[in-house]
C-alpha cells in the first residue's frame, strides 16, 4: 500500500511539474507588448496568435502619408 502511495504521489508530481513548464512555454509565445493594430518600421516586433504584419499605408492627421508594418488579424 506504500508502494502504491509513493508511486501516486510521484506520478501527480511529475504531472504537475510538466503541466507548469506547458503553461510558461505557450505564456513566452506572446509578448505583453503585442497589441493589435499596433505599428512597427519592422515586421516581427512581436507576435500574437491569430495575427500577422502586414506593410499598409496610414494617414496622419495633417495629411501626410506613411508606410509602416501593421499587426492585423489572421483571415
Amino acid at each position: 500500500m506504500k508502494l502504491f502511495l509513493l508511486t501516486f504521489a510521484t506520478l501527480a508530481l511529475v504531472g504537475s511539474a510538466a503541466l507548469a513548464a506547458d503553461v510558461t512555454a505557450r505564456a513566452r509565445d506572446v509578448d505583453a507588448n503585442c497589441v493589435p493594430g499596433m505599428t512597427a518600421s519592422a515586421a516581427g516586433v512581436c507576435s500574437l496568435p491569430g495575427y500577422h504584419w502586414e506593410l499598409t499605408t496610414h494617414y496622419l492627421s495633417h495629411g501626410e502619408a506613411r508606410a509602416d508594418w501593421m499587426l492585423l488579424p489572421s483571415r
